[in-house]
């Protein structure tokens, strides 16, 4: 597809349809309500006080309160530490094709660059959520298919950032095309299994790529230069932009029953059945067998000593579904 009809699909008002902005309402609700929830944890605490401390703005017009905080930011800065926040509580939606989540990167955004949009309307916000979603997910596809590494979510969820912070702010084609560039060039490519042997508040990368997509889309409306971005237009990416305004791909993002890594959904969502059919409890197991896919298996196996640690933990997982019969955040 021609940069010219990506440009074109991120920066006019077309027309976008019901069912997408439907889910992209529900997607929202969803982050929002995981920010909230998000919002006890050190990892939160953390990203708010440093953006705070170091991502201030040199004018009011360029700043933005932080998410279930209140205290001003810069605009990037505000992003970064509501991402950083969310990422921590492994409970946001995802893209099972993406391999990832988009919109603990792009909520925040929306919410940051409408600060200096008081004329902006849900509707028209939702329009740039469904935007940021169908450019983060192919950008996600492309990258996948063209490095051998497993990359966190920031890599590639920092162009759907910059997507937003280029339709709220008015930028143009060639603005939106260094702002990808930029956005492509700086994006965390960070190594996902790292993490998972190794669970940290590092998490999924999406703080930074929430600061590095903002930071793009402002500087390329300053006059900085970073295109191409070679997973939009490469040839090899190609095939993944070609349906882009005709597949809505926000519409199969999937929400989290719990707040764990999404490969242990499975385990769980076994055992959660087989105690409600046979009215078992832990004291009656003795052991548990998973059969489970390479990715699963890697989770942290030991006890964990952080939340962290728990969110990435199949093991941990399925013994707190055995002991509680639930999982949520106090567990």
């Amino acid at each position: 597809m021609r940069f010219d009809l990506i440009a074109d699909f991120i920066l006019s008002g077309r027309d976008i349809p019901q069912s997408a902005l439907d889910i992209a309402a529900t997607l929202l609700i969803d982050t929002v309500g995981v920010a909230a929830g998000a919002t006890g944890l050190a990892a939160g605490r953390i990203a708010r006080d440093h953006a705070f401390a170091f991502h201030g703005a040199g004018a009011p017009e360029h700043a933005a309160p932080m998410m279930f905080d209140g205290r001003r930011a810069s605009i990037p800065g505000a992003a970064f530490a509501a991402a950083t926040q969310i990422d921590n509580l492994d409970a946001h939606d995802g893209l099972n094709q993406t391999k990832g989540h988009i919109g603990c990167a792009v909520v925040p955004a929306v919410f940051a660059f409408a600060e200096d949009r008081p004329e902006l309307m849900a509707r028209d916000a939702l329009r740039a959520l469904v935007v940021a979603y169908e450019i983060a997910a192919r950008a996600a596809f492309a990258l996948h298919a063209s490095v051998s590494d497993y990359h966190t979510s920031g890599a590639w969820n920092a162009l759907g950032v910059a997507a937003i912070g280029c339709r709220l702010r008015g930028a143009n084609p060639d603005q939106l095309r260094q702002a990808f560039g930029i956005a492509e060039y700086h994006g965390p490519r960070s190594q996902m299994m790292r993490e998972i042997a190794n669970p940290t508040m590092l998490h999924d990368g999406s703080g930074m790529g929430a600061l590095v997509g903002s930071m793009a889309a402002l500087m390329a409306m300053d006059g900085f230069t970073g295109a191409p971005a070679i997973t939009v237009e490469n040839g090899d990416a190609a095939r993944f932009w070609g349906d882009l305004g005709e597949v809505w791909t926000i519409e199969q993002n999937y929400i989290k029953p719990y707040p764990i890594c999404r490969w242990a959904h499975a385990a769980l969502d076994a055992v959660s059945g087989l105690m409600r059919a046979h009215g078992f409890h832990a004291d009656d197991v003795t052991s548990v067998t998973v059969n489970t896919f390479a990715e699963s298996a890697a989770l942290f196996p030991g006890m964990p000593a952080t939340t962290s640690q728990a969110q990435y933990s199949l093991p941990f997982a399925l013994a707190v579904m055995l002991v509680h019969g639930r999982i949520g955040p106090n567990e």
